[in-house]
């Protein structure tokens, strides 16, 4: 019995937090899958939208002073600034899902563009590198012609014509 009289003392002091609690949760504007409730202030609103101080309804008599300072407006001009904002609130709302969208759209751009960058330069440094190497086996080979046989053979034909040619005017 103690228990239950503990509960429902408990439950009488969260009463008032319960059935008063603010129907209007933080509302998040970057999770494009769940759209916010546009009766609810979105994010820094508050600091964009002034908090006036409502006070209770007085009868206002033609003539008379105004029991204190404000704006009177019609309830048709109240109903219409209401709507207003909650559509200037989903355009906010839209109009941050299509920056997001179009931030990504540019950032998967760029990330392409460099990376097909780099891929151009890579095979241009592949394609001179293969160039310099065929270049320096040329050279090799250009170089190379007096290790050949027939450049030995020929060499050694004109030295011994020469030498022959030398020793015959020499013993004469």
């Amino acid at each position: 019995m103690r228990p239950l009289v503990a509960l429902i003392l408990v439950l009488l002091q969260l009463w008032p937090v319960i059935t008063f609690a603010d129907p209007c949760t933080r509302q998040d504007y970057s999770n494009p899958k769940v759209e916010p409730n546009y009766d609810c202030p979105g994010p820094d609103e508050d600091s964009m939208i002034p908090q006036l101080q409502m006070r209770d309804s007085a009868e206002l008599l033609k003539g008379k002073p105004a029991p204190w300072d404000g704006v009177l407006m019609d309830k048709n001009r109240v109903l219409f600034l209401g709507l207003r904002v909650k559509g200037l609130r989903r355009i906010r709302y839209i109009e941050r899902q299509s920056f997001v969208q179009k931030i990504e759209a540019e950032s998967t751009f760029l990330k392409a563009s460099a990376r097909a960058d780099l891929d151009l330069r890579t095979s241009q440094r592949d394609s001179y590198k293969e160039q310099l190497v065929q270049a320096q086996k040329d050279l090799a080979r250009a170089h190379a012609w007096y290790r050949s046989w027939s450049f030995g053979l020929v060499l050694g034909i004109v030295v011994t014509a020469a030498g022959a040619t030398a020793l015959g005017f020499a013993l004469r």
